[in-house]
Formats: structure tokens, C-alpha cells, sequence
């Protein structure tokens, strides 16, 4: 079976107007207008409540290119480079000392050299605005069937964020536009399990699955267990799934769709598919989401 690349949700913005098949060789950079980015940010963020009501534990999904990973903290609404940073060479990490009266925003990006970076993926809040729920408002209704088995969710989660880039600290903008980029992520949970559905707001309604457009589905079957992550992945570039957006209310900030997806689990040795399911019949409809910039 051929090795795969990843094809991560929250790849580096120009990837998302330059999407290349898994089978391409990349351009040499001397002559490529628009070279791919060597260092791919993290996926799937995630936050837990507070634990002993002063730790909260952290969790993502790497790209194939990092070696280690930053998380950069602090109360909500703190600019990056003046929060506190805590670096780990594994998909998780433990922050303590927290105040669980406080409110905290957390990111995190990909270190792949001493030279190299990815954007930072974030914030996520947690405390006593979000009650402890993983970035964004609650509310509306998520559900799916996974290999043709209903999945409710409980818990509904949706923000609407504007990407920075980390060279700059300035927001990213679509090269051929200069518009500000937005991207949404919507997720719904079931006691540890969670579904999210991720995209870019690059006025259209349909994204073809894998990356049109920075597109991604992930299933976690257990968000505790980062390298158990399923994703849309392919091994020859077909097509595998779509979202569709039915509405978007930008008056009262909800948010409604439907998706299918193929996702595969990958060996995190050989990069090889290990295991597929078939996620059919998705629908979110009015998810209140949250704007962070």
C-alpha cells in the first residue's frame, strides 16, 4: 500500500487555493510561484473542562512534518507573544495552575526545525464563559452514521476564526483577493466521542472532500487519544466526500449543513491506511457559532 501524506484540516492557508494530489512531485521553489508550505499546522484542537479546578489538558493531531509542538496561553483575549508558552514533544499536554474562575484562550502550532513553524491553530476558550466546552457557542443539533450507526450529539461546538500569520502577526488574506481568510469548525460530541466538520468561507456553498479549500472531516471515537484519530485521507486523489452549507445566518450567527465522508486511520509508523469507516446522512443545522479573531 502506498505511504500517504497527510492531508490536514488546518494546512497552511496558501495550500488552500493550491491544492496539490497526493501524487504530485512539488515544484521546484526557484520556479514555483506558489510553493507548498514545509511546515503543516496541527489539527483537531482540543481542551478538556477543568481538572481539580486548576489543570486543563490539551490535545491535537500532528501534520507528518513536526517534531515537537508550542502551546502559547493566556486570560482570554491575550495577543500571541505575550502569553505563557509550554513546548512537548508528544500530541498532549497538561497546563496547571490555572484559576478555574478565570477564562483562558489556548493555541497551538508545529515546530518541524529550528527555522521552521506552522501558523498557530486557536483559541480555544475555557472557563467560566464556555462552561469548559472546546472553543465557541453551544447549541443546535449535530448528528451522522458512522458505518450506518446514528451518532447524536450531545454537545454542539462552532467557531468562526480568522487565521494569523505567524510571520507577521497579521491576519492571513486570500493571495488573489487581499479579503481577510475566515474558517469554520463546527464539532459535535457524544461523551468522548466528536465529529468536525472544518472549511473556509470563500463564498460557496459545496466543497469537494479531500481539501477544497482547507475542506476536512474528522471522527475521533475517543478525543483522549490523539494518534486514534480518523480523517479524510486519500492514496490516488479521488473524491471522497463533500460538505455542503444550506445556510449561513450571519444576523444571528448560526450555521446549518450537511456532509459525507470517507475517513481513514493511518499507521503513525508507516503512514499506511489501517482502518476506513463511511460517515453518511451528516447534518448540523442552526449552530450558534462564536467569532475569534
Amino acid at each position: 500500500m502506498n505511504k500517504l501524506k497527510f492531508l490536514t484540516a488546518f494546512v497552511l492557508i496558501f495550500t488552500a487555493f493550491n491544492f496539490t494530489s497526493c501524487d504530485n512531485e512539488p515544484l521546484d521553489s526557484a520556479i514555483d510561484p506558489n510553493p507548498q508550505p514545509s511546515c503543516v499546522a496541527p489539527t483537531s484542537f482540543q481542551a478538556s473542562n477543568f481538572i481539580g479546578g486548576t489543570n486543563v489538558n490539551l490535545s491535537w493531531v500532528a501534520s507528518s512534518e513536526a517534531t515537537s509542538w508550542e502551546v502559547q496561553y493566556g486570560p482570554t483575549g491575550f495577543a500571541i507573544g505575550e502569553g505563557t508558552s509550554v513546548f512537548s514533544d508528544v500530541t498532549n499536554v497538561t497546563i496547571t495552575g490555572l484559576v478555574s474562575t478565570n477564562t483562558y484562550h489556548f493555541y497551538v502550532r508545529s515546530n518541524c526545525s529550528e527555522s521552521e513553524v506552522s501558523s498557530w491553530i486557536g483559541p480555544i476558550s475555557v472557563g467560566t464563559s464556555t462552561g469548559g466546552t472546546p472553543g465557541g457557542t453551544t447549541g443546535g443539533s449535530f448528528r451522522v452514521k458512522i458505518d450506518g450507526v446514528d451518532f447524536v450529539a450531545n454537545n454542539v461546538v462552532a467557531v468562526k476564526h480568522m487565521p494569523i500569520n505567524p510571520n507577521t502577526n497579521q491576519p492571513e488574506v486570500n493571495p488573489e483577493t487581499g479579503d481577510r481568510l475566515i474558517q469554520y469548525s463546527i464539532s459535535g460530541y457524544t461523551n468522548l466521542k466528536m465529529v468536525t466538520v472544518e472549511f473556509l468561507e470563500l463564498n460557496k456553498t459545496s466543497y469537494n472532500l479531500p481539501g477544497d479549500n482547507g475542506a476536512a472531516v474528522v471522527y475521533a471515537p475517543n478525543v483522549t487519544n490523539p494518534l486514534g484519530y480518523y480523517m479524510g485521507l486519500t492514496e490516488n486523489g479521488e473524491q471522497i466526500g463533500n460538505i455542503t452549507i444550506t445556510t449561513n445566518d450571519a444576523v444571528n450567527k448560526k450555521i446549518s449543513g450537511t456532509f459525507n465522508c470517507k475517513v481513514s486511520m493511518v499507521d503513525p509508523v508507516t503512514m499506511e491506511i489501517i482502518e476506513t469507516k463511511q460517515l453518511t446522512n451528516g447534518v448540523f443545522t442552526n449552530v450558534p457559532y462564536t467569532i475569534e479573531e
